[in-house]
């Protein structure tokens, strides 16, 4: 009897045993390896520049623009100066995106073109033949460019393009009448003047150079300084005076 039941318990153990071992396995299994991908180093360009080919090349490096705090303060995070970098790419600085950018503001949380960029885009088409910009006295007297302020009557744009007629194109002080800025022209009256009177022409003569896009001393009456970091302002109205530069535009 008790020779049974010890063959009994040793087939027991026997079959028992095999469930151990292989619980035993299951746990000295190991966990998958997970190999994280390198990012792909952004190569410079011929130029000696950099601008990445895919978005995830550009958005590494709007970061570290971003991170360098040289950019413009209205691009202070790496998707506004991805976006910011695109539009000047798009308006045709593809060799040059960052310095093109200090020339884009934001206003109304829209980008527009200032200062000296609206006429180099002009002047990259190579279609502008001709420019003359320059101050009069209320009898029409041409001015110096070192005059005062306050002998200034108006601002004239003269202008040609290749296969067209000479225009001139003229913003008076009583033009200035319902802008909405006033601290901009009482600061910078005569560059406004000449801007204003220089957008009207360059919207006029080439329209499909830059396809609608809103120039702050056109479109918004304010501009910056060629120092500022700002380059963003909310809130502001759209220049009634555009209605005007479309009824000089008519005179000329």
């Amino acid at each position: 009897m008790s020779t049974e039941l010890s063959e009994q318990e040793s087939n027991e153990k026997e079959v028992a045993q095999p469930e151990v071992m292989e619980a035993e396995i299951i746990e000295e299994k190991e966990a998958p390896t997970v190999i994280k991908k390198k990012p792909k180093e952004i190569q410079a360009r011929s130029d000696g520049s950099l601008l990445g080919g895919s978005f995830e090349e550009r958005y590494r490096l709007c970061k570290a623009f971003v991170a360098s705090k040289m950019l413009p303060k209205s691009f202070d995070t790496p998707e506004k100066a991805l976006v910011g970098i695109e539009y000047a790419v798009e308006l045709g600085f593809s060799k040059q995106p960052l310095i093109a950018i200090r020339n884009i503001a934001v206003i109304n949380g829209m980008p527009s073109i200032w200062g000296e960029l609206p006429l180099a885009l002009v002047m990259r088409s190579k279609e502008l033949e001709f420019i003359d910009e320059y101050w009069t006295s209320k009898d029409g007297t041409r001015l110096p460019e070192g005059c005062l302020v306050v002998d200034i009557f108006s601002a004239v744009c003269e202008i040609k393009r290749k296969g067209f007629e000479k225009k001139r194109f003229e913003f008076t002080v009583n033009d200035i009448t319902g802008n909405g800025v006033a601290a901009i022209w009482k600061s910078y009256k005569k560059v406004m003047m000449k801007r204003k009177a220089r957008g009207i022409a360059l919207k006029d003569i080439f329209p499909d150079v830059l396809l609608g896009v809103s120039i702050a001393e056109y479109d918004y009456n304010t501009t910056f300084s060629e120092g500022s970091q700002g380059n963003s302002i909310d809130n502001i109205e759209h220049d009634g005076s555009v209605n005007r530069a479309h009824e000089l535009n008519n005179k000329f």
